[in-house]
């Protein structure tokens, strides 16, 4: 119950970065390099579900 809960504040997170990372007015490769954390976080995420 508690992992669902945090599944859905992290989504809602990283939802919220990349809506406010396309609304910025930073650099194209600023905002490339922040997506591919994002995706990394998110592999990690994954990786880390199956192992559990």
């Amino acid at each position: 119950m508690i992992s669902k809960i945090l599944d859905i504040i992290i989504w809602i997170t990283l939802t919220d970065l990349v809506i406010e990372l396309a609304l910025s007015k930073e650099s194209i490769a600023n905002k490339i390099t922040a997506l591919m954390l994002i995706f990394i976080f998110l592999t990690l995420d994954k990786i880390l579900r199956k192992l559990r």
